[in-house]
């Protein structure tokens, strides 16, 4: 384990007449109102609310850390690392899967196996979270800070984390900076010029839903996949759909569990062993953004999804057939 430390991570840029620091938690909490302040207001997934539930059911054989970065003596920015430990063997299904657009972990695995040689046996630095898409990894208040100066304070902050491991005995061979979106450009190709290796993975699907209800959607289609739809509806008579309670999903929970479990080992790749209690904690203490809708047929739990409402957008989450 990393010993714990804040202060003696801390390291100082100077920019012109500004100078610019970071430092380094291994608890959300430490972290504390600094982060508060420099997280993004939008953004549900770097906020301590939710970070700090997932800190108490973390996936298994991962561990946290978390940056903030200082303009001054002012929080402008913020970033998540994961700590996982990663086994090519047992992370990397053999069967091959072939997509012209590999979704990330895909696209990683791929990327993994040529770039490891042999059976690697490490823990990787991720600047992201594993259990997401999309860019909830960092945030810097660019109003308040440049790109470039946010770009070079990232590096330098995750490179001291990985140096502060090797101190400690650990071996920590991969920094992974997840989810950069083109938009991006500019930060992606300065990782890149400094040792980084880019790989490309599908975007995010987005679905823009100015509908006022479900009809309405329906009648926005083309006559064809209006067809298919219908016809899918058709086919799921006798299926019934429940928002579940938090005392019903605690009921159901082994049966959840399973689904969910039946989904990530036929995966191609697959870094994240959800725990077990993560989808009730949500639930509980997070019940107004949190929702497990579960699926029935003949009275037996045949598949469940689960969604966040992350601000203004409503966010897949764990599903499980």
């Amino acid at each position: 384990m990393l010993p714990p430390y804040t202060s003696p991570c801390s390291n100082s840029t100077a920019f012109a007449d500004v100078s610019y620091r970071y430092a380094y938690f291994q608890t959300i909490e430490a972290a504390g109102t600094d982060w508060d302040l420099a997280a993004p207001a939008n953004d549900i997934f770097l906020q301590r609310r939710y970070l700090g539930l997932l800190e108490n059911y973390p996936p298994l054989g991962m561990r946290f850390g978390y940056l903030v970065f200082y303009a001054g003596q002012a929080p402008v920015g913020v970033a998540l690392c994961q700590i996982k430990y990663f086994k090519a063997d047992e992370n990397i299904n053999t069967a091959e899967h072939q997509t012209k657009d590999p979704c990330f972990f895909t696209g990683l695995a791929k990327w993994l196996k040529r770039r490891v040689a042999g059976k690697m046996a490490a823990d990787i630095l991720i600047c992201g979270s594993m259990l997401l898409t999309g860019e909830h990894g960092h945030w810097f208040d660019y109003t308040r800070i440049s790109w470039e100066k946010a770009a070079v304070l990232l590096e330098e902050a995750l490179d001291t984390v990985v140096r502060q491991a090797e101190q400690a005995g650990e071996r920590m061979p991969v920094i992974l900076l997840k989810d950069l979106s083109p938009e991006q450009r500019r930060q992606s190709r300065y990782f890149i010029q400094n040792g980084f290796v880019e790989f490309e993975i599908q975007p995010n699907m987005i679905l823009p839903l100015p509908f006022r209800d479900f009809e309405e959607y329906l009648a926005a289609m083309t006559t064809k996949y209006r067809t298919r739809v219908k016809r899918a509806f058709k086919k799921a008579e006798g299926i019934q759909k429940k928002a579940l309670t938090l005392a019903e999903i605690h009921q159901e929970l082994p049966r959840i569990y399973a689904l969910y479990k039946d989904i990530a080992n036929n995966a191609g790749f697959n870094m994240v062993d959800l725990n077990e209690h993560y989808l009730p904690a949500l639930k509980r203490d997070m019940p107004d953004v949190f929702q497990l809708f579960a699926y029935y047929l003949d009275g037996q739990l045949v598949a469940f999804y689960s969604t966040i409402r992350n601000n203004n957008e409503l966010e897949a989450h764990f599903f499980g057939i």
